[in-house]
Formats: structure tokens, C-alpha cells, sequence
């Protein structure tokens, strides 16, 4: 497994870093404003890096049909970016079936307000302001938010469709050992079924940027 990160910044991003460091951009990135093509570039100089790393493959990632990104064969990964920084990790798919990494700036009052409803629900009010004491409610909601995007995207080749942020609860958070435990309420595949249980990692980087992570093994 390897996982590579970097940060960055739309001010100092040019066209030609692309053609400098041997990343192609697809026609839809190259139609698309300054700060998408800095933050696709960020995500696929990460995803370049780290697959290096892994087997030293050399091999474009282009854009599935889903917005997915599609990996050489034999090889899964994910890729994320926050505002300032970008992230992928790949894994040999023999040694794991999925993969899901996510990094978020801290959400603020305003965004909360507007996707909570969509993302926690029922009992999972109760874990988050049970911690509380450990974290401010805003950082604990932008894990819980963080960790579902990471089950999505490490779940999304296996499922074969999308689904919503309610097909998983999470349970639990150990402050201490940066864990989450998260339950699936819906049977998605043969193998995540209703009351599967998962654990996801997660750190709190600088400048209050928050990366989890799920490994299907």
C-alpha cells in the first residue's frame, strides 16, 4: 500500500505542469476553470507518486464513467483534495478489494446547516455530541461527513451503483486512537450486508484538514 499527499495552490498552478511532470489531462479538465485543473492536477501528481511507490508503474489514471478514477490493472486506489491539499493511495488488489481516502477542510456553521439532514441520521446525533468533550461538534461532524465519502468510494466498484450516506451508521468514535466504527444498514453487495461492521482511521492534519480512510478487506 502506499499513499502519497501534497499541498497546493491555485495561485501558483500553470497549465504546463501537466506536461512537465507527464500527467495527461483529459479534454473535460482542460475545459474546465483554473481551480478545477489545479485541483485535478494536485489529486493526479498524488496518484502518480503513489503508484510509483507501489510497483513503479508509469500508467495515466484516466476518468471513468462515473467520475471514478480508473486505475491499472490489478491495482485499486482512491483519490481526494481538500481547498489546499490533494491525496491518493493505491493498493495491489490482491491484498485488499477496496479502498476509500477523503480529505475535507473543516466544515463551518453555514455548510452544516445545509447537508447535515443528508448525512447523519437517527442515533448518529448522539455519537457525535457524545464526543463532545473531545472535539468542537463542527470538527466531529466533518469526519462523520469525511468517512461516509471514504466508504463510498472504497465500497463504489464493489457495489456497482450509488447509494446513499443512510446505507452506513456510524457508532462509534475512539478520539484517542483515531478510529471510527461504522455499521452497514443495507445490504449493498454480497459481502456488505446489513449489520456488517467496518473500522475507518482518520487524522487531523494542519491548517484543519481532516483525511479518513477505509480499507475493505
Amino acid at each position: 500500500m502506499s499513499l502519497c499527499y501534497c499541498r497546493f495552490s491555485v495561485a501558483a498552478y500553470a497549465d504546463d505542469l501537466f506536461q512537465r511532470h507527464g500527467i495527461y489531462c483529459p479534454p473535460a479538465i482542460q475545459a474546465s476553470v483554473e481551480k478545477r485543473r489545479a485541483e485535478f492536477f494536485a489529486g493526479r501528481y498524488c496518484a502518480k507518486k503513489s503508484l510509483r511507490l507501489l510497483n513503479n508503474s508509469v500508467a495515466d489514471v484516466h476518468i471513468g464513467k462515473h467520475r471514478n478514477p480508473l486505475w491499472p490493472a490489478h491495482i485499486i486506489g482512491s483519490i481526494s483534495h481538500s481547498s489546499r491539499y490533494a491525496v491518493a493511495i493505491t493498493a495491489l488488489q490482491s491484498n485488499i478489494r477496496g479502498i476509500g481516502i477523503d480529505i475535507q477542510d473543516e466544515i463551518d456553521s453555514d455548510c452544516y446547516a445545509k447537508i447535515n439532514r443528508h448525512t447523519l441520521f437517527d442515533r448518529e446525533y448522539d455519537v457525535i455530541f457524545k464526543h463532545s468533550h473531545a472535539l468542537p461538534v463542527n470538527q466531529l461532524f466533518t469526519l462523520a461527513f469525511s468517512v461516509k465519502e471514504s466508504f463510498f468510494k472504497a465500497a463504489f466498484t464493489e457495489v456497482g451503483r450509488y447509494f446513499d450516506f443512510s446505507s452506513i451508521a456510524i457508532t462509534h468514535i475512539n478520539p484517542q486512537k483515531k478510529l471510527i466504527s461504522m455499521r452497514v444498514n443495507e445490504t449493498l453487495s454480497e459481502r456488505l450486508t446489513i449489520g456488517c461492521e467496518l473500522r475507518a482511521a482518520y487524522q487531523i492534519l494542519p491548517d484543519k484538514q481532516f483525511m479518513t480512510l477505509v480499507i475493505l478487506e
